[in-house]
């Protein structure tokens, strides 16, 4: 167990200037003309476990991290092309940051995107609402900014080897009994978030948004923790990109691990992850869209890989991978999700309700039946949605603040939305419990005051029930205000 660090007498500029001087980037920090394979590894995707965080108020007090001095550099880095794929010492199909989280086959991927941990978190005492506050995503590069490949890469590059403008107030902080070794898998005796890494970051950093900076933060000392140790150095900067792209939609600082962990390399396992389709989503948001969907090319058709070409605008495309998958064995009451989905963000409305309503007919039997009886729920609350959405028009709704809630992934989502003078001036979401939620509680209602409605708006990467549930809640708020 690594618990040993030193104090720091560099600025933390100059701490960066110094790890990145080190680095030997894995796939360049250029773009990549490699071959990624599959799939995704986290639950929020296709959510088995959860789709959301809370507040750290009613956690046990012996899961508050604990302050540490930094060591000489929060960003040092070397080449950390590991010696194998798939090392001796982690298990093939596991996942980054819930590391008991086996991942099932799905066809058409040699790892499924659900990964729920075998060994749950134990379920909180008397669990309050929560409501989104603190580390707050940054502000998002949107996709109609248009930029070259070139200038891309030189984007990537630049930015993505400095510092947050939040970092240097940030304390480093996590538990003393954390073993930073990070052994997989984790050693047996169940969930213990003040142990093992990967259900610290699971249920302490992932579940809790005042801990995303701090998080990150960790995440950077672990890089000069294992600076030597290339096997849990690449594992550390997937996860860095991870959480750069879910929690905070810093697509170039997310781009930028991804890149360096070598996510673009044909063949790596984290590409195979939901971490391939993130990296292109980057491409996409940073501004240019041909170089997105080249990489999404290369990817097999997992289910976030279906919803990126849905939230790309080729719906065709994204329905012809979820019927394939459907026909090879796949979860038709997922997939269906997805192409309904896919054609609600088109205005395709007719066909998206027949879409739900082939997950509605899906029966709720076997291992399955929880998430099926979910899955026609959220369908059903689509439905619902999309048959009014036409039917709204601002101008016929008095000013005022409106309310109303949607099934999230956990329990119901709440939403108020602000009217003034025909416009929408605010949403956000006043109570929830979900857990993986990751941006969407932000960047969700964010998009309904940007587009001034509910329609065509995509969903969260990672957090797709808990975005739909904000925006068919702010729906039924604004239709039922309707005079």
């Amino acid at each position: 167990m690594r618990c040993s660090v030193f104090s720091s007498t560099l600025t933390t500029t100059a701490l960066f200037s110094t790890i990145c001087g080190l680095l030997v980037s894995v796939s360049g920090c250029g773009g990549s003309n490699d071959t990624p394979t599959t799939n995704d590894g986290n639950s929020t995707d296709m959510q088995p476990a959860t789709d959301s965080v809370d507040s750290n108020s009613d956690r046990p007090a012996q899961n508050q991290p604990t302050e540490h001095p930094d060591l000489k550099s929060p960003f040092h880095v070397t080449d950390a092309t590991p010696k194998s794929e798939n090392p001796k010492n982690q298990k093939p199909g596991q996942t980054v940051g819930a590391e008991t989280s086996p991942m099932k086959s799905t066809p058409e991927t040699t790892a499924a995107e659900t990964a729920t941990p075998t060994t749950p978190p134990p379920e909180k005492a008397n669990p309050q609402p929560s409501t989104p506050e603190t580390s707050k995503p940054a502000k998002v590069v949107e996709s109609s900014v248009q930029r070259s490949p070139a200038e891309i890469d030189a984007l990537i590059n630049k930015v993505g080897r400095t510092p947050p403008d939040w970092y240097e107030s940030t304390p480093l902080k996590y538990p003393k009994t954390l073993d930073l070794d990070w052994p997989q898998p984790p050693p047996k005796g169940g969930w213990n978030t003040n142990k093992n890494v990967g259900q610290y970051i699971w249920s302490v950093i992932n579940e809790n948004s005042r801990n995303w900076h701090s998080g990150i933060r960790f995440l950077h000392h672990m890089l000069l923790v294992h600076k030597d140790n290339r096997v849990v150095l690449f594992r550390v900067m997937v996860e860095l990109g991870r959480m750069y792209h879910e929690h905070l939609q810093d697509y170039v600082r997310a781009a930028f691990w991804y890149r360096q962990s070598g996510v673009a390399r044909s063949g790596s396992r984290f590409a195979r992850q939901r971490h391939g389709a993130h990296l292109a989503e980057c491409y996409w948001r940073l501004g240019n869209r041909a170089m997105a969907i080249d990489f999404l090319n290369k990817l097999p058709a997992t289910y976030t890989v279906i919803k990126l070409w849905g939230d790309l605008g080729e719906t065709d495309r994204s329905e012809q991978l979820a019927m394939r998958a459907i026909r090879a064995g796949g979860a038709p009451n997922q997939l269906y999700l997805y192409i309904g989905d896919a054609h609600r963000m088109a205005g395709n409305f007719t066909k998206a309700i027949s879409a739900y309503r082939k997950v509605v007919a899906v029966p709720a039997t076997g291992k399955r039946k929880q998430r099926i009886e979910k899955d026609h729920k959220r369908a059903q609350a689509n439905i619902a949605a999309i048959q009014v959405t036409e039917t709204l028009d601002l101008s016929r709704i008095p000013n005022g603040s409106y309310r109303a809630s949607s099934l999230g992934y956990e329990t119901q989502v709440h939403v108020e939305v602000v009217i003034r003078d025909g416009r929408i001036t605010s949403a956000k979401v006043t109570q929830h419990r979900e857990k993986q939620y990751y941006s969407s509680l932000f960047d969700t209602p964010r998009r309904i005051v940007q587009t001034q409605g509910v329609r065509g708006i995509d969903t969260t990467s990672g957090a797709t029930i808990t975005s739909e549930a904000i925006i068919n809640a702010a729906t039924k708020a604004l239709t039922a205000a309707m005079k």
